[in-house]
């Protein structure tokens, strides 16, 4: 139901009387109004991630097939999903990229190729290898070593990248958490902090830096809080953990986390106390985290049990909106 609420708002937007509308819905009738939507339009909806066949089949019935051209293209990474989508579909396999292309994407993402001796290129073809061809290990890979300079420090990537070899590859959840684990305790938090936002969120720089500030992570001094922050955001970006989404006036302006690494920094960020996210389908949350996010899905009213006498923040986020 709320991808189909999310569909329509795309079409029809964000109106009050919108919403109101939706609110009383039941999902046939969404899927009967969004029918009338396209019916007499031709359309191209792309619909990402899909992990579950029978989360298709309840969408596909809202799409109709007027034979005017119109296509749905949904991405999944599982196999069965996209091969019974639909008999008559087609599908396509990403394949993995080439030595070639996974040694060129490195060099693209590292800051100064023309750093690097022979003897670190050496270490770094060989670390690129293990990547088994998945781009997002690669990019993260990148910003391991961008901030070392001797050959000595990229040795010791690679010795713990080695320690975690199976079958010839390394599992690109290693990878990531080694990303992670090579931020400074101030990194850190700045990095966790993005796990408070739903799934695919494009966050505005000037919130999150005005959140941070307010947090307290930015330190004072003689600088502008607001130019130290978009510092230790250009550091996440530069170590690739953080994606660009646009810039102006060449300043970063909007930016989002890959969902794997939203996944870690939402998993490390409950292991230490620093966040947590309220489930409403398990109706629960801890009682020991600082911050407490909440993801909405529509629903105007939450029932929540908030004995925590540790909490600093408490977020309400619409992942629609």
């Amino acid at each position: 139901m709320d991808l189909l609420k999310t569909i329509i708002k795309s079409i029809q937007g964000c109106a009050k009387e919108t919403l109101d509308l939706l609110e009383k819905m039941a999902e046939r009738d969404l899927e009967n109004h969004l029918r009338k939507l396209l019916t007499e339009h031709k359309y191209l909806v792309v619909i990402d991630d899909v992990w579950q066949r029978e989360a298709w089949e309840s969408l596909k019935r809202a799409f109709p097939d007027r034979k005017n051209g119109s296509r749905v293209i949904i991405t999944t990474r599982k196999e069965d999903v996209a091969e019974r989508a639909d008999n008559k579909g087609f599908v396509y396999r990403l394949r993995f990229l080439s030595q070639e292309e996974s040694w060129d994407l490195f060099c693209r993402k590292l800051l100064d190729v023309r750093a690097m001796v022979s003897a670190i290129e050496r270490l770094a073809k060989d670390m690129v290898d293990k990547c088994g061809g998945l781009p997002l290990a690669i990019v993260v890979l990148s910003g391991l070593p961008s901030h070392k300079r001797g050959l000595e420090e990229w040795q010791k990537v690679k010795d713990n990248l080695w320690q975690n070899i199976k079958d010839d590859s390394i599992e690109v959840s290693y990878i990531l958490s080694l990303g992670y684990n090579d931020l400074s305790t101030a990194l850190k938090q700045f990095f966790l902090y993005f796990g408070i936002f739903p799934e695919d969120r494009v966050v505005h720089v000037d919130h999150i830096l005005w959140l941070w500030m307010a947090e307290g992570f930015v330190p004072t001094g003689k600088e502008i809080m607001e130019d130290v922050a978009e510092g230790f955001l250009n550091e996440l970006i530069r170590r690739s953990l953080i994606q660009v989404v646009r810039t102006f006036w060449e300043k970063v302006s909007k930016c989002r986390i890959h969902d794997l690494l939203r996944d870690l920094a939402v998993q490390k960020a409950l292991e230490v106390n620093f966040l947590d996210i309220y489930d409403p389908r398990k109706h629960s949350i801890s009682s020991f985290c600082l911050r407490h996010s909440i993801h909405s899905q529509g629903k105007r009213y939450l029932s929540l049990d908030l004995s925590n006498f540790k909490l600093r923040s408490l977020m309400f986020l619409d992942p629609d909106f």
